[in-house]
């Protein structure tokens, strides 16, 4: 039995059950300077001028939680609840009801779209029928207007597919695997009929177009190149249709691997390629087999090590491709490849491996990708090592695209777009990893992967990874601006590394939301710039983690970290428990600067908190002179507020200045245990102005909002 296990410091969680609202925390800092929780946030006005007011794409939570930031951490810990509730033994081997449809509902859709209530993808459960393949291959012939058979000349000729062999299969196939496998096919057929009602109104050239775009990655941050066929599409698409066709798609393929996986004996010596008319039916039993080309709607192996180089991968014309494959150490992919194994463009591709050590490779658009549909990669066992470029491994734009991997200790290693990217358009990325010690890396260099970034010099990447929700700014190009989506990782268990370069881990971009939610474990987060709970013009960046002794770590420039807010961005740090260190070099460590609302909040642990001597953070909110009096020509930045809040309970905590290159430390000025300090000073004349730092470390109390999901006696 597998069972996740959560690291509580009991006395913490004593003294914060104990502690009344009347002495929340953040309460006390807001009062000391005349300010309620009610002042966070922002409630932009149509006279705000130049502020980007109308944003098509925006997700429905994104503006409230603008308004609101403390709700990001309600937001955020409803996903990491859902993973872990699901991914539980006595949910996830459910074959009641789908685990991965749900955390498909619960992660995905329901973030993007309304109607639904995940109570059911209403899945057909029996064909009755003694021949029930092929019952079910002649309701996908009947259901697209064509025929097993044709008579001509007064006799009857067999179509694509012969009768007679699908009658002959019925007797050699486990009457059991084949029913699986006729229920399967059958809802696969009803999530075909949805996609296509769904497409209805879209021109095939257009989804043809959309299909041969491949590098949103790298055209879409600064409005570089405008594509109209997302505006085409997004304007004439029946989303609702789409949705409950990835919906059906995903709960009868998860449940089929379940039922299929104790079955998997019994068809150890199958093989067999049936035609339709909406993809092929492929069936391998437990021999290693190489799949190299192809166009298949569902194809099932039943074991052996395996090589695919096609599958799972949706195209224009095969709008619905599942894999699934039982066991053995499998290959998926080359370098080369692309739009494969969960690659879900204007449809759905669907990949489950249900045991063995497992390689992913791929060139871009694969691993769990989704434009315009829903691409899902879920790996039930195994140490795998997921390998890609660019635009995977939970990445959505338009779109919905998931990776969710559940047991073992796992290495997942890409270029960018990905690891839990929600791109434009509202696009929604998740990756879920629910046990195991694990390793993330978004490559850094440019030296290797050229996505250099201007804020580290060109030589650290902008990587757009591990919880990064980011759209389309074209304020500065052609004008068409798409809202970001949801970008989300969330790791349950286990001691992890993630190794990144800049705008990672937990960091937003134009109205997107990324977030980054580690459950337990004593994990490392290594990176460079915009990142750990980072964002830039108008978006949101959270990264929580719940237990554990942790490092958080900026590195080269070293900056723009750990809760860091550039114009109009909400940012939230939030660490229960643990001794962990906060080690940057610039504006880091709760610090606002253009109005932004950057909040880090550590309670429990004996803390370390590191910058260069004389920059800006620690509980900090930089001034600036149109926040005393406004520009003439452009005074929405004088209307709003700006806080950077840091907040440490208990512990025996430092807070240290770097005074030269070889990292000789001072203790920071104002900054220690019981102390409370304001950034800028009470006795600055730029002290005010609805502009405020502040620090306060005292040894108990709380936020209240942090700590509401905790059982109460």
């Amino acid at each position: 039995m597998l069972r996740l296990r959560y690291v509580i410091i009991i006395s913490l969680v004593l003294a914060i059950s104990q502690t009344s609202i009347g002495s929340d925390l953040l309460d006390q800092a807001l009062s000391s300077v005349g300010k309620t929780k009610a002042d966070l946030g922002y409630h932009p006005k149509g006279y705000w001028n130049r502020y980007p007011y109308e944003i098509p794409y925006k997700l429905p939570a994104f503006d409230d939680l603008l308004a609101e930031p403390l709700k990001v951490y309600d937001y955020s810990q409803s996903m990491k609840s859902s993973a872990t509730q699901l991914l539980v033994d006595s949910t996830f081997w459910s074959t009641t009801n789908s685990a991965l449809y749900l955390l498909c509902y619960s992660l995905c859709w329901e973030r993007r779209f309304g109607g639904f209530r995940n109570y059911s993808a209403n899945l057909v459960d029996t064909v009755a029928s003694p021949k029930p393949l092929l019952a079910a291959i002649e309701r996908i012939y009947a259901a697209t207007g064509g025929e097993l058979e044709y008579r001509t000349f007064g006799s009857k000729s067999d179509g694509a597919v012969s009768r007679s062999e699908l009658e002959s299969l019925s007797v050699k196939i486990d009457p059991q695997i084949e029913q699986v496998l006729a229920v399967w096919l059958v809802n696969l057929l009803d999530a075909y009929k949805y996609r296509q009602l769904a497409f209805r109104n879209v021109p095939e050239k257009t989804v043809e177009e959309l299909y041969r775009i491949t590098d949103l990655d790298a055209t879409q941050g600064d409005g570089q190149v405008y594509y109209p066929q997302f505006d085409d599409c997004a304007r004439l698409i029946d989303w609702q249709s789409l949705v409950y066709a990835s919906f059906k798609a995903t709960a009868a393929t998860d449940i089929a691997a379940k039922k299929l996986k104790v079955l998997r004996e019994r068809g150890k010596d199958l093989g067999f390629r049936i035609a339709t008319p909406i993809g092929a039916i492929l069936v391998n039993g437990s021999k290693d087999d190489v799949i190299a080309d192809g166009e298949y709607l569902l194809i099932c192996d039943l074991g052996g090590n395996d090589k695919y180089l096609t599958g799972g991968g949706s195209k224009p014309f095969l709008p619905i491709s599942v894999l699934v494959d039982l066991a053995g150490n499998d290959l998926y992919g080359d370098s080369t490849t692309t739009r494969e194994f969960g690659y879900g463009g204007c449809g759905v591709g669907i990949l489950i491996d249900v045991d063995g050590n497992d390689r992913y490779r791929a060139d871009r658009l694969s691993q769990g990708v989704g434009i315009f549909g829903t691409g899902i990669v879920c790996d039930f066992a195994g140490k795998d090592d997921y390998h890609l470029a660019v635009s995977g491994q939970g990445c959505g734009y338009f779109g919905v695209g998931m990776l969710v991997d559940r047991e073992g200790g796992d290495n997942y290693y890409l270029f960018g777009d990905g690891q839990g990217a929600g791109g434009i358009g509202g696009g929604i990325g998740v990756l879920v990893d629910y046990s195991g010690n694990d390793h993330y890396t978004a490559e850094p260099l440019a030296s290797v992967a050229n996505r250099g970034d201007y804020h580290s010099q060109g030589k650290i990447n902008a990587n757009n990874a591990q919880g990064w929700g980011g759209g389309r700014r074209g304020d500065g190009s052609d004008g068409h601006s798409w809202a970001g989506g949801l970008g989300a990782l969330i790791d349950c268990a286990g001691d992890d590394e993630y190794y990144s370069g800049n705008w990672t881990l937990g960091v937003g971009y134009w109205f997107g939301i990324g977030i980054l939610y580690d459950v337990s474990g004593n994990d490392s987060y290594k990176s460079c710039y915009f990142t750990q709970a980072s964002g830039a013009h108008y978006c949101i960046g959270a990264l929580f983690d719940e237990a554990g002794n942790d490092k958080h770590e900026l590195y080269e420039t070293a900056g723009a970290g750990l809760s860091f807010g550039w114009d109009f961005a909400v940012t939230l740090l939030v660490d229960w428990g643990g001794n962990d260190v906060y080690s940057g070099k610039i504006i880091s460590i709760a610090n606002a600067q253009i109005r932004s609302n950057s909040f880090l909040f550590d309670f429990g642990g004996d803390d370390l908190y590191q910058l260069n001597a004389g920059t800006d953070g620690m509980g900090d909110a930089t001034f600036r002179d149109d926040y005393k009096t406004p520009r003439p020509t452009v005074p929405f930045t004088w209307y709003a507020q700006s806080y950077g809040i840091l907040i440490d309970v208990g512990g025996h905590d430092r807070y240290v200045d770097y005074v030269d290159s070889t990292k000789t430390t001072q203790p920071r000025a104002g900054c220690a245990d019981n102390t409370t300090w304001y950034r800028p000073s009470r006795d600055s004349k730029n002290f005010g102005f609805d502009n405020y730092g502040i620090g306060i470390d005292v040894d108990s109390g709380a936020v209240n909002e942090m700590f509401i999901f905790m059982k109460k006696d």
